[in-house]
């Protein structure tokens, strides 16, 4: 979120920087872009408060940041309703794809962006603005949404991944036990959690070599998931 939060500081100061060439034919969006970046640098601030770890925190700060640049891009529509928008319509397109959050909840909010962009268009705009608004409108939600639902599945499916990887380091496939790779983990770790003093217990399966000669391996493995 913090290197997010600065490349669109600057990506908006960029466009800031471009609009004062266009102002002259097209109102100004400097104001929009100034507000949006402000809120940036709030968040930003915010965020070097918050540990990484504290997911809810997180989460909550990735929609304040989301809702913050949607609504600059519904600030700009509404400036501008005789021209057809641009701005808001990238936003739909680019936004889904930096976070990774549960696919319904980012789904749900590009619906409800797209579902204010079509009321702004039905209600201030006219004519063939008001037509190009709502078809763009719809295909751009229709690809956002797609958009979001693959781009989702897709980042679940390597965390999943990731997971699975780390719970196959550190566990014995037989017993499903910590292995010695997550012991040398968290060893120097213990005398930090004991109150007194740090026990060591070795165990050691007796008769393990006769089963697996006399029953088969088989058994022998049975034995050591018993023990």
């Amino acid at each position: 979120l913090r290197v997010y939060s600065v490349l669109f500081v600057l990506f908006l100061m960029f466009m800031s920087f471009l609009d004062l060439f266009v102002a002259r034919e097209m109102d100004s969006n400097q104001k929009y872009y100034w507000l949006a970046i402000v809120n940036i640098a709030i968040i930003y601030t915010i965020t070097r408060f918050v540990h990484d770890d504290d997911h809810h925190k997180v989460d909550f700060l990735s929609y304040i940041f989301l809702i913050n640049l949607y609504g600059m891009g519904l600030m700009i529509m509404c400036a501008h309703l005789e021209y057809p928008t641009v701005v808001l319509m990238a936003l739909l397109v680019v936004l889904p794809l930096l976070f990774v959050m549960m696919p319904y909840k980012i789904m749900i909010m590009t619906l409800v962006v797209g579902t204010l962009c079509m009321i702004s268009a039905c209600v201030f705009e006219k004519g063939s603005v008001m037509k190009i608004d709502i078809y763009y409108t719809i295909c751009f939600t229709m690809i956002s949404l797609i958009e979001d639902y693959i781009s989702n599945v897709m980042r679940m499916h390597s965390l999943m991944a990731h997971y699975e990887v780390k719970y196959l380091s550190e566990r014995d496939l037989l017993t499903k036990l910590y292995n010695r790779n997550k012991y040398e983990e968290v060893r120097d770790t213990f005398p930090s959690l004991a109150k007194e003093r740090v026990t060591l217990v070795y165990g050691d399966a007796n008769g393990l070599h006769e089963i697996n000669n006399t029953q088969g391996h088989g058994a022998g493995d049975e034995m050591l998931k018993g023990v």
